[in-house]
Order: C-alpha cells, then sequence, then structure tokens
C-alpha cells in the first residue's frame, strides 16, 4: 500500500515520505455474549525503516521516532502521496472508547547494516471504538417458585410415634423473579428489559429490590453499566413463570 511519497503521521510525528514500506489496516469486530456486534477493533501494523549515514547521524532520528511514540492518546494517520488523508486513520471522536494506544514497537532486524545505513522499526497502534448493534450487551434472568399452593403439614410426637397432622388445607406460593443486565454505554432500565411478570396486586412492593452497577472506564468513555432486579410475587394459585430471554 505505501509508496514512495506516501506518509504516515501519529500525533505531531510525520514520518518522512517512503519511511513506512508496509502498512496492514485491520478492522476486527467485537461480540456481546449475547451474539450482538459491539465494537470492534482498529489496528494499524507498519514498518519501515530510518535511513542514515552512520551511528552519529542515525541516533537522533533513531530518538526522534522513540519520542514520537513514547505516549498513548494521539490521532495516526495514512496519507496518499497526494498528501491527502486516507480512510486508514485512528481519530479521537465520539465513538472511541480508548483512544490510540501504542501496542507494541520494535527494531525487528540485527543484520550487519543496522546502526550504519539505516534501522528498521515496525510499530503496532490500535483503538477500540464503540460499534453497537444492541446495547443491552449482557442479560440473565431466573424465577424461582417456592412451595405448590398445597397442604401444609408437619409432624407431631405422639406416645406411638410421630404422627402426620395437617396445619393448614392449602398455602401461597413465593416467586422471586430476579435477573442481571448490562447496557454499553447506559443503564438499562429493568421496567423495560425485564418488567414484573405480575402485577402490584401480586408482587410484595417493599421487598423490591434494585442494584445499578458503576461501568467501567476507558481513556475516553465508561461504558458496561450493570444493573441488577429482583421482584418478590406471592399468589394463592400454584402459577409456573419463565423468565425473559
Amino acid at each position: 500500500m505505501p509508496d514512495n511519497n506516501s506518509y504516515v503521521k501519529y500525533g505531531t510525528h510525520s514520518h518522512a515520505k517512503g519511511e513506512v514500506d508496509t502498512l496492514r489496516f485491520e478492522i476486527i469486530p467485537e461480540f456481546s455474549e449475547r451474539g450482538r456486534r459491539r465494537t470492534h477493533l482498529t489496528k494499524a501494523d507498519y514498518g519501515g525503516e530510518i535511513s542514515g549515514t552512520g551511528p552519529a547521524n542515525l541516533t537522533p532520528k533513531i530518538n526522534k521516532l522513540i519520542s514520537a511514540y513514547a505516549d498513548d492518546g494521539h490521532d495516526w494517520q495514512f496519507f496518499n502521496s497526494d498528501g491527502l488523508a486516507t480512510n486508514h486513520a485512528i481519530v479521537s471522536h465520539a465513538s472511541n472508547m480508548t483512544g490510540t494506544r501504542i501496542l507494541h514497537r520494535s527494531w525487528p532486524r540485527s543484520d550487519a547494516v543496522e546502526y550504519d545505513t539505516k534501522r528498521y522499526f515496525r510499530i503496532v497502534v490500535a483503538a477500540r471504538f464503540i460499534d453497537c448493534e444492541d446495547q443491552i450487551v449482557r442479560f440473565q434472568e431466573t424465577v424461582r417458585g417456592l412451595g405448590t399452593t398445597g397442604e401444609r403439614w408437619a409432624f407431631q410426637n405422639t406416645q406411638a410415634g410421630p404422627k402426620r397432622v395437617q396445619i393448614w388445607p392449602a398455602t401461597s406460593q413465593t416467586i422471586v423473579q430476579e435477573g442481571f443486565a448490562m447496557g454499553l454505554q447506559g443503564y438499562p432500565s429493568q421496567v423495560t428489559v425485564a418488567p414484573p411478570l405480575l402485577g402490584s396486586a401480586h408482587e410484595h412492593l417493599e421487598r423490591r429490590m434494585i442494584t445499578h452497577i458503576g461501568p467501567r472506564t476507558e481513556r475516553l468513555m465508561n461504558y458496561d453499566y450493570g444493573i441488577r432486579w429482583r421482584y418478590v410475587f406471592e399468589v394463592a394459585v400454584n402459577t409456573p413463570l419463565y423468565p425473559h430471554t
């Protein structure tokens, strides 16, 4: 892809035209636990050579490259030979989560001419971007039933041995609905993603529990906002219920 007049720029540092002679640019989709695309990783893997006329001439150029790639967070751009910016870029904007990261920098060769007339380098930079198909990136819910509304009985000790005694001919059933969801860019509403399976006539509203879990943090944004919910119901008729999916 690069030619003798194209060049790469990172932050304020512009490589000399033709200095970068290999470039591999990748966009790698990443998926949530629900199988939907959530982000993508944009990565540039490139290399080339710094030319010089001996160690005294090469050393300042090498130090300039080291200094240019000392810090993360700068924009990266590949320019055509006509000087126009291409779409091969890693820049900070609203969907950039991490800012540009220096993943790798090395001097991959050590042949006889190294540090005499040239110095080969290889650099890998990358950033992660929001690329969201569905804001709900994690979801799981369970429903538990305690009791069947059947008879309640107990054993009573007698002189003749334990005797089964009916306490109540019928009982209530307790149902607990609870779960967890994670929103990529903000808190999900538990009423939207998992509303109560039964109405307020059956819910013990004083026992409802909603828990918000703080997000993870990247250089440029927060993400993965969690919420847990728990509803407790009581019914007089055995009521099979199933979780949302």
